[in-house]
């Protein structure tokens, strides 16, 4: 779908759920703009592994003692939780501010899907070039996500991450935005894609 259909399609949705013309226009300008807004991976942050926070590792003799037997019994009692932030950045270029009031979220590790969920947190992105932060918190089990792998796969993974690894890993997010109107979600019609690549020291 090209970007004029993603806005026909919208604008035709919006004005079947609003009635009022003033409140419409309003509408079609904050769609339009969020049509033409740009999404960046910009970083990940706050990456911990167990609630061991993984910055300044890079492998597992920088891990204390305790820390390791730690990481080593989680691992045999089936659960090794990895909590980590992606921060997102939304531009907007327009002229008129842009909005959205969810989105819909595919995070994916070197093409393959780790997890996904739902942001239901409202968003404004000033015009004019403006910036606005959207962080995501996601938590997900690495045993789950590698089953059959082995410790050191996974702790290799959750430094790489972290950027704290050798190799570098590609993550990508698929974006579903959406915006309410009148009471009603309408999700953006497509999906944006968005990813970097982190570690590789």
């Amino acid at each position: 779908m090209t970007p004029r259909s993603r806005g026909l399609s919208l604008i035709l949705l919006i004005g079947l759920a609003l009635p009022g013309c003033s409140t419409l226009a309003d509408k079609i300008n904050e769609i339009t703009a969020l049509l033409k807004c740009q999404f960046r991976l910009a970083s990940v942050s706050k990456v911990s592994l167990l609630g061991i926070p993984l910055a300044g590792k890079a492998r597992i003799t920088d891990f204390n003692l305790l820390d390791a037997a730690k990481l080593q019994r989680a691992l045999s009692g089936g659960s090794l939780p990895l909590d980590l932030t992606l921060d997102l950045e939304v531009r907007n270029p327009n002229l008129s501010k842009a909005s959205l009031s969810g989105m819909e979220w595919t995070l994916l590790l070197d093409g393959g899907e780790l997890t996904k969920g739902r942001m239901e947190k409202p968003l404004t992105v000033p015009g004019k070039g403006g910036v606005s932060p959207l962080p995501l918190a996601v938590t997900l089990d690495l045993n789950k996500v590698l089953s059959g792998k082995n410790f050191d796969s996974m702790l290799n993974l959750a430094l790489n991450i972290a950027g704290e690894g050798s190799k570098p890993t590609r993550l990508t997010m698929k974006v579903k935005p959406s915006i309410s109107v009148a009471g009603q979600t309408i999700p953006y019609p497509g999906t944006l894609s968005v990813g970097a690549a982190f570690g590789g020291k």
